[in-house]
């Protein structure tokens, strides 16, 4: 579900939707969003939603919602990768340095890959 807010908003900072397309996408989408259960989904969702609400009241301009959108995707926008990798059951030490040894029954383990992703908005 994040992923498709994502994309709306997106969609919004690079001109392909107005303003108002976003807002009623959103609201069209606002229950399935929370109904989801997906935490950044709904989270994401109430960021814009209180900037929409200021916006609205004059607090805030379109330009500073821009700005604060444009942070919240870079956030959200983080790439993680999983690694499915052998882990050996011996090791042999020399030294300081460890060698893996015989895999005589391994298992698999995950390691994670984070990788920060950059985005410009025209």
């Amino acid at each position: 579900m994040v992923a498709e807010l994502v994309a709306a908003v997106d969609a919004y900072l690079v001109g392909r939707w107005t303003l108002q397309e976003l807002e009623a996408w959103l609201a069209a989408r606002t229950r399935a969003i929370y109904g989801s259960g997906d935490r950044r989904a709904m989270d994401l969702a109430n960021k814009l939603e209180a900037d929409l609400i200021d916006l609205g009241e004059g607090v805030a301009d379109e330009a500073t919602i821009r700005k604060h959108w444009e942070g919240y995707l870079s956030h959200l926008t983080t790439l993680t990768l999983f690694v499915g990798v052998e882990k050996p059951t011996t090791t042999i030490s020399a030294a300081s340095t460890s060698y893996p040894g015989k895999y005589e029954s391994p298992e698999l383990i995950e390691p994670t890959v984070t990788i920060p992703l950059t985005f410009s908005f025209a």
